[in-house]
């Protein structure tokens, strides 16, 4: 009898089949477009085969993903995986299915299997499973949200994560097509809204960097020679109109950013009323940045070549012929078209291996700070062409400077190393010296304690600063002194240290380099293609003109010269003819 029941059990067992489903997202590559497919699990009694059907093809790494979502299952639920065989159903006929996306939606699909439970139809789920159970990122994210919000999704899970381009990339796209993003960073967070039975938040972002700033601060005390006001005015006039236009062009699904930018704003004007005139200006130019992205609606293909190519014409500057007045306005102009150009390279590396919408995204991102630089550099040189002198830069002794001091730099890729060969490729010195200045502040490392930063930076507010440059660097120095001093929490303290500490250094070298500038002073105005003739552009041309004449002049007294002179030898080759002539008929 009971040898029956143990046959009866068994066969029971044998006959065990249980189904769940879930909504997993995917990226049709090359197309900018995301799909919403069913994925079915057929749960059966088993030696522990896993296998996956329907797709006309499965890459390695999905069959991978699918070992592993089975293996972190049945180890959650404290079971053995043998006894089952897991046979995993894509509802995509036809599709060439890859990557390991949806390896936490075939985790939660075995849970549910092995659990006996159904899973709430209407959420998605992407993301990679770690063997450890941990969630690891995807690509592809907003044309995977837009599939869903398509397919009556009402909220999607996605990996959690701290950086802060992919939080903006999560928040643009939640926003954009209104459905909820939930981050998980493991199986366990992940099921707790697998079933349906938790309330859905979508998550926040904010733009605000430097929330804890305090209004609190003195007015700037650092002295400022052979300065003018009116490049502090640039600097403030074209970061605030950034962040003006920006917000104006924000859409209603992204307020809360419009009204950040707004509390901004106030907030810099607030700076740059005690004299922080470039603290203001640089804050709201990385408010400008972050908020970029939020000015269009549906991000696409389209959308982000348009950007692509107006930056391109905005980066097209000529500059003015530099002199010992316009100088500080030319090298600035010149640093900032090196950096733009750094990042509309990258940004046009990624547009060239572009597989999915998030890319479009990332480039639109890194092409906002070019904008930002580019428009200030056009500022710039307007103004630059205005200011005329008699004296010149030489900057052959800049050249041969910056050549000497090249042997010295890190043998560091980054923004600044870019920057500088592509300065000194075209030959423009001025922006060279400056970038070298943050060359040696950033990519060199510093062993001084905060405390050391602390006092060097007081120490340095008494000196007279040479130009704008040197010296809003150094007020900004003292404003972040002032906020460390201001705030109670250790690690803004840290921050506002270091961030003192760094351009206090930048203030020192510019100041040295703008001392290197001046004692290379030259009457000769010199000769560039990398320059446009702005004030004297009209006298350049009436002195060709006036040239021109000359020469004709000369040239045609030399003809009239050279006319008499061989009629007069004719004559009197003529008379002496004539003359011998007499003598034989004689």
């Amino acid at each position: 009898m009971k040898l029956s029941i143990l046959y009866v059990f068994l066969f029971l067992t044998s006959l065990y089949a249980y189904t769940t489903s879930i909504h997993a997202p995917a990226v049709l590559t090359n197309e900018f477009n995301g799909s919403l497919t069913l994925i079915t699990l057929n749960l059966t009694s088993g030696n522990g085969n896993i296998s996956i059907k329907g797709p006309y093809n499965v890459s390695l790494s999905t069959y991978e993903s699918a070992q592993i979502a089975v293996s972190v299952a049945t180890n959650y639920l404290n079971i053995n995986r043998d006894m089952y065989n897991y046979t995993f159903y894509i509802h995509d006929n036809g599709a060439n299915v890859s990557g390991p996306s949806a390896g936490l939606a075939m985790t939660l699909l075995t849970v549910a299997a092995l659990e006996n439970k159904q899973l709430y139809p209407y959420f998605t789920v992407t993301g990679i499973i770690n063997p450890n159970g941990t969630v690891g990122l995807i690509g592809g994210v907003y044309d995977k949200v837009e599939a869903a919000k398509i397919g009556g999704m009402k909220y999607m899970l996605v990996p959690y994560t701290n950086d802060n381009f992919e939080n903006l990339l999560y928040y643009l796209s939640q926003n954009t097509f209104n459905i909820p993003l939930i981050e998980v960073n493991n199986l366990t967070t992940a099921l707790r809204y697998a079933f349906g039975n938790v309330s859905v938040k979508g998550m926040n972002y904010s733009i605000i960097n430097e929330s804890a700033l305090s209004n609190n601060i003195t007015n700037s005390i650092v002295s400022c020679t052979n300065c003018t006001n009116n490049l502090d005015n640039i600097i403030i006039n074209v970061s605030f109109n950034l962040v003006n236009n920006v917000s104006n062009s924000i859409s209603k699904n992204f307020s809360n950013i419009k009204s950040e930018l707004a509390y901004q704003i106030n907030q810099d004007k607030i700076f740059a009323s005690h004299g922080y005139y470039y603290a203001a200006g640089d804050l709201a130019f990385l408010d400008f940045v972050d908020a970029f992205p939020f000015a269009f609606n549906n991000i696409n293909k389209s959308i982000t070549y348009s950007i692509f190519n107006y930056t391109n014409n905005l980066c097209n500057i000529n500059y003015t012929i530099p002199n010992a007045n316009n100088y500080e306005y030319v090298a600035g102009a010149e640093l900032r078209l090196g950096w733009a150009n750094y990042t509309i390279t990258y940004s046009n590396l990624i547009l060239s291996s572009a597989v999915d919408s998030d890319q479009f995204i990332e480039a639109l991102y890194n092409l906002a700070p070019a904008i930002g630089w580019c428009s200030l550099s056009r500022a710039l040189v307007s103004n630059a062409s205005q200011i005329s002198s008699k004296y010149y830069i030489n900057e052959s002794a800049i050249k041969r400077y910056l050549f000497n001091a090249s042997k010295s730099i890190p043998n560091v890729k980054d923004e600044y190393t870019y920057a500088f060969n592509y300065l000194m490729e075209k030959q423009d010195y001025l922006g060279a010296l400056y970038d070298l200045a943050y060359i040696k502040v950033f990519d060199t490392q510093s062993n001084l304690t905060n405390s050391e930063k602390y006092s060097f930076v007081i120490d340095h507010l008494n000196m007279s600063f040479n130009g704008v440059w040197p010296s809003q660097f150094a007020s900004e120095a003292q404003f972040y002194i002032e906020q460390a001093q201001d705030t109670k929490n250790s690690s803004a303290y840290n921050v506002y240290v270091n961030n003192a500490y760094t351009t206090m250094l930048l203030a020192i070298y510019l100041n040295k380099y703008n001392n290197i500038i001046t004692s290379n002073l030259t009457t000769q105005e010199p000769i560039s293609n990398n320059y446009i003739y702005t004030n004297s552009y009209i006298d350049y041309i009436f002195y060709l003109l006036g040239a021109i004449i000359v020469i004709l002049i000369v040239i045609l007294i030399a003809i009239m010269y050279l006319v008499i002179k061989v009629s007069n030898l004719e004559g009197k080759y003529k008379k002496d003819y004539e003359s011998k002539s007499h003598r034989r008929k004689r």
